[in-house]
């Protein structure tokens, strides 16, 4: 009995103990790997782009994607969970319960911007490497067809 007293007060604490979620360090590359080849300034599906926190809150046809301390009621997460269809990513393996938990927990918390001011520099150290396909936005074919 008193073990299990123990345990769910070490716990409890553990739960307030957590660090906020960071959209730059956690939720950005979530996004970059599985959303932002559709959702981008170039090719805005539904016109909507996740390639900021600014782009997520305005969204795109159904308007905004979030509403900052209430998953409940953002867009962003009935889509993640299948709640309202087709379920993102379109095409894809849906994203890991804890994925969409940090979405959830992110939004909870105020959805906060922590991207840095000045962009990263991308760093060069050869010739670009594709893990995946890709995204190929426009193609040109001559009547000869070379």
């Amino acid at each position: 009995m008193i073990r299990a007293a123990a345990l769910s007060l070490i716990f409890a604490a553990l739960g307030f103990a957590q660090e906020p979620i960071s959209y730059h360090k956690q939720l950005r590359p979530i996004l970059a790997r599985q959303c932002i080849g559709c959702h981008q300034g170039a090719a805005k599906q539904s016109e909507l782009s996740l390639e900021t926190v600014k782009d997520i809150q305005t969204g795109g046809k159904k308007g905004p994607d979030l509403t900052p301390g209430t998953p409940e009621k953002s867009i962003l997460i009935s889509y993640l969970t299948g709640e309202t269809k087709p379920q993102m990513p379109f095409g894809g393996k849906p994203l890991p319960d804890d994925q969409i938990e940090l979405f959830r927990r992110w939004i909870r918390e105020g959805a906060k911007d922590d991207s840095p001011a000045v962009p990263e520099a991308p760093v060069s150290t050869g010739p670009t490497v594709y893990h995946q396909p890709p995204v190929i936005t426009a193609i040109a074919v001559s009547p000869d067809g070379k």
